[in-house]
This record gives structure tokens, sequence and C-alpha cells, in this order.
């Protein structure tokens, strides 16, 4: 097995052990193959639970590690596990950080200085109006757009930054092939935000 592979098998799991659990089990361990080869006396270690353990080790027989990594090279997918140089360091810092992140597009973009625009799925004329008058100058400034891809202001945030050949970020609760991104509407201005230079991000596989 593959460093690639072992990275890949711990991010399938993190809905159910956790990104801080896990990344616990990388550090003890001393890699990702190790952590994701771990017995039971390396997960006594870091300390989980006993239905922690088990769901661990029982959920790690049934993800096919290969597959996933043929989908990620598939979709042209870079990993980016922590650790790694390319990893945003403020997001690192915080409590619960993921144990990789999955990007479509530049990886570049993570490093650049960076404005959050997000809100309401439903918003009114005067938020979509805030949008058009805030996001094309911040983006002209050379500032990076980031938001979620949702319907309402982050999608309008999205292709605000677009129409002015902005640099946009479009962090995803889902992964990042496309058949997983949602809403599946939005589709469309993902791939506009990779071609345009842009990036897609989560920390699910």
């Amino acid at each position: 097995m593959s460093a690639l592979e072992a990275w890949l098998g711990l991010a399938a799991l993190v809905d159910e052990i956790g990104a801080r659990r896990l990344g616990a089990l990388v550090t003890a361990a001393g890699d990702a193959e190790r952590a994701w080869n771990a017995d039971r006396a390396i997960l006594a270690r870091v300390e989980w639970t006993p239905r922690a353990t088990d769901r661990f080790l029982a959920m790690r027989a049934s993800v096919d590690t290969a597959a996933l990594a043929r989908a990620i090279a598939r979709y042209d997918i870079t990993i980016i596990p922590r650790g790694d140089a390319r990893y945003p360091p403020l997001l690192a810092t915080i409590h619960d950080p993921p144990i990789a992140l999955f990007v479509r597009g530049d990886t570049a973009l993570l490093a650049t200085r960076a404005i959050a625009v997000v809100g309401t799925r439903t918003p009114t004329p005067y938020g979509t109006a805030v949008v058009e008058h805030l996001v094309p100058p911040l983006a002209r400034a050379g500032l990076t757009i980031t938001s979620g891809l949702a319907y309402g202001i982050d999608g309008y945030a999205h292709d605000a930054t677009l129409r002015v050949s902005g640099r946009t970020i479009a962090v995803l609760g889902t992964g990042v092939d496309p058949a997983s991104i949602s809403p599946s509407a939005h589709r469309a201005l993902a791939e506009r935000i990779i071609t345009s230079g842009g990036c897609v991000v989560s920390e699910y596989v």
C-alpha cells in the first residue's frame, strides 16, 4: 500500500471516526501507512474508546483504497494531507483540523490572501446587491474570494468573482469529483471556477 492510499483510507473514515482521532493516530503511528495498518496495540496508544477501535478496524476492511486512488487520478484531484507544506497553516491550528484536503484546480490559491463571502441561500435583492457592490472590487484588488458553492449568496459571490476574472475557492461539504458536488445545479459553476484558475476543496474524498 502506498502513502497515498493510506491517506485516502483514513480520509474515508472521517465521518465515522473523526479527524481529530485520526490525526492523533497518524502522530502516534509515525506516518499514514502505519496508521492505516495499526493494530490494537497502536490504537491503545491513542486512548480510543473500545467502540471507536472496533469501528475503525471493522470499517477499514470495507474501504477500497485502490479504487479511491483511481478515482482521484481520473478527476485530477490533489490530496494535501495534514503536515504537507501546502496545507493552510491557520487551518492546522483549529480544534479539529481536516486529516487531509482534496483539491481540484490550482492548489496555490490556498496560500493566497483570501476573504470569505458567505450568506443565506434565499437572499433578498438587497443581499445580492451587496455582493455585487463588494465582491468585484475585492477580487480586482487581488483577494481570493472564498465561499461554499451553495445556492444564494455563495453562488453569487463565486459568479461575481469570475465575471471580473478574479480568483475564487469553493469549500465543499461533499467530495470534489463532479458526481459528488452539491448542489448539482452548481456543478457547472464548479467547473467554471476550476477552468478559470480557481479551485474546489473539501475534506471529503
